[in-house]
């Protein structure tokens, strides 16, 4: 009986600590405490390289760029080119498919061994704050294609091309709501009558958003 009980302790302190369990409370900690509205800026950086992301989000989307220095991101790995906007949900994302479904390294998981990603996730509000992505040879021993490889004879690997990534959220801070003129704009241009001009003077124009 006692076995049994430290059996279930064991697994479930395992299970809480597994990547995937990580991922599931912080993800639910930003959907309690996180904001809609935020701006956010992004560093990310290779060896010989990093650029930056200053992006507005308003109610979970992408509403403005102040500054990206990342479109031609040489990104390692099989998503190369320009890269995604970096927004909360997308690190989510990113950190989602690194740990459920990770890509092999550019000389395959027989050599190489899965990317795999390091993850810190703010304390507060849960999103990811950091992503580290490395080659990961110690599971070559998780695939098939390893252990027919040390029976087949296969040549030795070559020595491993990908110097990894990281991905840091330098600041995320709450924006203020949009600020609504339409009535103020109602207010301020009241229609012209009849008996001033033949046609009603038309209405000027104003932004309904002050940014």
């Amino acid at each position: 009986m006692l076995l049994g009980v430290m059996l279930a302790v064991a697994a479930y302190l395992a299970y809480r600590s597994s990547p995937i369990s990580q991922l599931a409370e912080a993800r639910a900690r930003w959907a309690a405490n996180g904001y809609l509205d935020y701006r956010i800026v992004v560093q990310y950086q290779v060896p010989l390289y990093s650029c930056q992301q200053d992006l507005e989000v308003r109610n979970g989307e992408l509403d403005y760029r102040n500054q990206d220095s990342c479109s031609m991101t040489p990104i390692m790995g099989s998503n190369q080119g320009i890269m995604e906007m970096l927004t909360v949900a997308e690190l989510f994302a990113r950190a989602e498919r690194a740990i459920s479904a990770p890509e092999c390294g550019p000389n395959g998981c027989i050599c190489d061994g899965p990317i795999i990603v390091d993850v810190v996730y703010d304390s507060a509000l849960g999103y990811p704050q950091r992503l580290d992505y490395r080659v990961s040879p110690e599971n070559r021993w998780r695939y098939l294609e390893f252990w027919l490889s040390q029976f087949s004879g296969a040549p030795p690997c070559r020595p491993v091309t990908y110097v990894g990534q990281s991905i840091t959220v330098v600041t995320l801070k709450p924006l203020k709501p949009p600020v609504n003129l339409g009535g103020l704009v109602d207010n301020l241009t009241p229609e012209a009558t009849t008996e001033d001009a033949g046609t009603p003077e038309a209405k000027p124009t104003f932004p309904l958003t002050i940014r």
